[in-house]
């Protein structure tokens, strides 16, 4: 017999991922319609000190909110195993969960054409400043990743 394997499917092995993921302190991906990758590399690297005063230093791999709030109208590289592709960071939003907005957040990107989900290294100016898994929405006319991470006090 053959395994068929649908995109809901896949995204619910992933909110599967994302329940033990949490559970362990392992790196998950977040499941839905779309979603935001955040690996928990051991001994992840920050931003470079070459960073810019106006650009919050953080894990890549972990991006927060204050990284793209008030951004709109930015252009990002993207980069990905497929392709590379301009972003132009539309929209800072909010999810309709509770807790801390800057680890639950959604963002949505104007993209070229022949863009497609996948994980992202978005860099800016040569710096990489945040990994995200980004799916394609409007007909492949916008990318939108999603962070929902719970953070430890």
């Amino acid at each position: 017999m053959t395994a068929v394997f649908s995109r809901r499917g896949v995204l619910g092995v992933g909110a599967v991922a994302l329940g033990v993921g949490a559970a362990a302190g392992a790196p998950a991906a977040a499941s839905g319609s779309v979603a935001a990758i955040d690996p928990v590399a051991a001994g992840a690297a920050s931003a470079s000190p070459a960073a810019s005063a106006s650009t919050p230093r953080v894990d890549p791999d972990r991006p927060v909110r204050s990284l793209f709030a008030g951004r709109e109208g930015s252009t990002y590289t993207g980069s990905s195993q497929w392709s590379e592709h301009r972003l132009v960071l539309v929209e800072v939003g909010d999810l309709i969960v509770g807790g801390d907005p800057e680890h639950r957040f959604r963002v949505e990107f104007e993209v070229d054409a022949g863009a497609r989900d996948g994980i992202y290294r978005l860099t800016q100016g040569g710096e990489h400043l945040a990994t995200l898994f980004l799916v394609s929405v409007e007909n492949g006319a916008r990318l939108e990743g999603i962070v929902h991470r719970e953070e430890a006090a």
